[in-house]
């Protein structure tokens, strides 16, 4: 069995992160407002257009595009059919949508993701106010000559897996990577192909 793709590390700081992209599809359409035939972008996945809704976009409201072509249509059904069986068949995994589901498959088996060292201080902060809270001063300030030595803390971050961002070759490998955690984590009576079978006969309404 091939290794999962190993972290990377980063240099301390702060990464903001990225919201997943909303994907659209270039549509002839009627403008109900004036009747004529136009050109339009349409979500066509409940998934795509729960996110538009999310972030609060409005009957028209202009809005600033920055448009790019989707790669890989196919693969991104792959990822999201793959999100959707997690969701709907493994515990711990109800509440999230297919998105997250796979972000928190990335994190738990160190799949595609990146060694980010974060600020410590206000971890340290809250570690000595409990102590304090709870043991006492005296063991807080036992705590507190150790701990405001740890500048920064390393965690793990999901890289994106979005196929306008990484290449279809990557993109196979790291899919892989994931079939074959989720096979022996979640359903250990089957392999990587096994799984990946699984979720090309998922009925499509159910991820989309």
């Amino acid at each position: 069995m091939s290794a999962a793709p190993q972290a990377m590390p980063k240099k301390a700081g702060t990464k903001k992160r990225k919201r997943p992209r909303i994907y659209v599809e270039v549509r002839e359409v009627i403008d109900v407002k004036t009747g004529r035939r136009c050109r339009g972008m349409l979500a066509m996945e409940d998934v795509q257009r729960h996110a538009m809704r999310e972030r609060g976009f409005k009957i028209g409201q202009r809005v600033a595009l920055d448009v790019h072509p989707e790669r890989e249509y196919s693969q991104w059904k792959q990822s999201h059919r793959l999100g959707t069986l997690l969701v709907e068949h493994v515990e711990g995994f109800e509440g999230l949508d297919a998105h997250k589901a796979i972000k928190k498959v990335q994190l738990a088996a160190g799949i595609e993701c990146d060694t980010v060292h974060i600020d410590a201080r206000p971890v340290v902060t809250a570690i000595l106010r409990a102590a304090e809270s709870v043991l006492g001063v005296a063991a807080a300030k036992m705590l507190a000559a150790v701990l405001p030595e740890i500048a920064t803390i390393p965690v793990n971050e999901p890289r994106s897996l979005s196929f306008d961002e990484m290449g279809a070759d990557v993109y196979t490998r790291v899919f892989g990577a994931l079939c074959r955690y989720v096979g022996e984590t979640y359903f250990p009576q089957l392999d990587a192909d096994a799984i990946n079978d699984l979720i090309q006969v998922m009925p499509m309404e159910a991820a989309a």
